[in-house]
């Protein structure tokens, strides 16, 4: 007997597939759960491309989303051509390396009053956490990098030197 995928499993295929065509050098864990009324894929991935450079693949793999004014399910994304689950979800950690290399870049750039001592305290200078800082920073430099042509190390420094150039002029918006 031929097993067949379920619904999730072949959108957790088809996503992975697409994934790895567009992100050669990030590794991503696509997982596909079968549960009472519904599917879902989750898709985990650590630094490379940012959660929106991923929800522009993956979006269409989604066949709807929950109405919560009404209490439904709402089927608005539906697609005969390709295989959907009713969700789809993404999440990107940081490394610790990556995490070291933004601070140092952040601690090169600036004077003892704005260094990143310890990640969970407020940083007055930006006037936010720390860890939302290293965060965003994260976020907002990963996005000038093009992942497909820079590996590895080459990756962490090159977004090191961006992100001390940004920080340099102050920039934290």
């Amino acid at each position: 007997m031929i097993k067949q995928l379920t619904m999730a499993a072949q959108t957790a295929k088809a996503v992975k597939v697409e994934l790895k065509a567009r992100f050669p050098n990030t590794k991503f864990s696509v997982k596909s759960e079968n549960y009472s009324m519904g599917d879902s894929v989750c898709i985990n991935w650590t630094d490379g491309p940012t959660n929106n450079s991923v929800r522009d693949i993956t979006d269409k793999y989604q066949y709807g989303h929950f109405n919560g004014m009404e209490d439904i399910y709402e089927y608005s994304n539906k697609n005969e051509d390709i295989p959907q689950a009713q969700y789809v979800q993404t999440q990107r950690t940081m490394s610790p390396e990556m995490e070291t290399k933004i601070i140092e870049a952040h601690n090169q750039t600036f004077c003892e009053k704005g260094q990143i001592k310890d990640k969970n305290a407020w940083n007055e200078n930006a006037q936010c956490w720390n860890s939302n800082l290293i965060y965003r920073k994260f976020e907002e430099e990963i996005k000038m990098i093009k992942y497909n042509k820079l590996i590895g190390n080459a990756t962490i420094e090159a977004i090191s030197l961006n992100i001390a150039f940004k920080l340099n002029k102050g920039d934290y918006n």
